[in-house]
């Protein structure tokens, strides 16, 4: 499967639109800021407060610059309203913005995979479960054991540490598996 490369927009930081980009205001945040279907995110321009000499300060229209979380894997951005600071998560940003019936599936996938990707054709809105499901079938995440190991752990005497050291996973991951029968196993 040949790969292109994924247009970078969140680096643009200039006023000018791109093609085909759409901006609508961000709910919860309407007259405050917008964000585009290729996930970027601009403030609107307003009054903002009247400083202590007496002049007024005003924000202006500009593209909010994205920075990536702590564990380096998602694009975020700070929205404040009412002078209090929100960290706002784009993909959810986005989703929040252009998908109808956002609550009703809680989570926003990344098609691709690529978690810059924030572009609503590159979205879809998804339950836990379809996210999970979309991540071992599209290769993001590897199971550590396969079944028939779990069911070999779940019927091992060994205690759980011992088990985590020989095949390699977690301490708690072993000890939940000894101590119930997963619903994915039931049929071994």
């Amino acid at each position: 499967m040949l790969l292109l490369p994924v247009p970078k927009y969140y680096e643009n930081t200039s006023l000018d639109n791109i093609d085909g980009e759409i901006w609508k205001p961000i709910p919860f945040y309407e007259g405050l800021y917008e964000a585009s279907n290729y996930g970027r995110v601009k403030t609107l321009p307003r009054f903002h407060h009247v400083m202590p000499n007496g002049g007024n300060l005003y924000t202006t229209l500009k593209i909010v610059r994205q920075n990536t979380c702590s564990n380096g894997n998602y694009l975020r951005v700070n929205l404040y309203k009412d002078k209090s600071p929100s960290t706002q998560m784009i993909h959810r940003i986005i989703g929040r913005t252009f998908f109808e019936g956002f609550n009703n599936k809680p989570q926003i996938n990344h098609k691709d995979g690529i978690k810059f990707n924030n572009c609503k054709y590159n979205l879809e809105m998804c339950t836990s479960k379809e996210n999970v499901f979309h991540a071992f079938a599209s290769g993001l995440t590897k199971l550590q054991i396969t079944a028939s190991q779990a069911c070999e752990i779940y019927n091992c005497n060994l205690p759980a540490k011992e088990i985590a050291l020989l095949y390699n996973i977690s301490y708690s991951w072993a000890y939940n598996l000894k101590k119930r029968k997963p619903r994915y196993m039931r049929d071994f």
